[in-house]
């Protein structure tokens, strides 16, 4: 059940995630816009995780400061995939394609350091 609360959440955020980038692809390089649409989307993602998901054991800044260390890896490690997608692969010309596969990847890496962060 965990992981399906997870997903949902996921899910919200993500599309906050993706409407931001889609908005910034206009003005910003694809990897840029990354980097500012994936940080809201994390802030929202823990908000909803913090009262809906996890069963936190910590504090709720302790969570938020591990949930904070492990997304921002995440963010850079989202934004390297997709600069190299977008740079040296076939998806040059489809950087939401690119993002899409991105964040497919990236929900696993979150699942499993989210659970750890929450103290679950």
């Amino acid at each position: 059940m965990k992981i399906i609360k997870f997903f949902s959440t996921s899910v919200v955020a993500t599309a906050l995630d993706m409407g931001v980038y889609t908005l910034l692809l206009g003005t910003l390089e694809p990897y840029c816009a990354n980097m500012f649409s994936a940080s809201l989307g994390m802030v929202a993602n823990f908000v909803m995780q913090w009262f809906w998901v996890f069963r936190a054991t910590r504090r709720w800044y302790v969570s938020f400061v591990f949930s904070a260390i492990f997304s921002v890896i995440g963010v850079f490690l989202s934004s390297l995939l997709v600069f190299l997608l977008t740079t040296k692969t076939l998806l040059e010309d489809a950087p939401l394609v690119a993002k899409c596969l991105v964040v497919v990847v990236i929900f696993f890496y979150n699942f499993l350091t989210k659970k750890f962060s929450f103290g679950d």
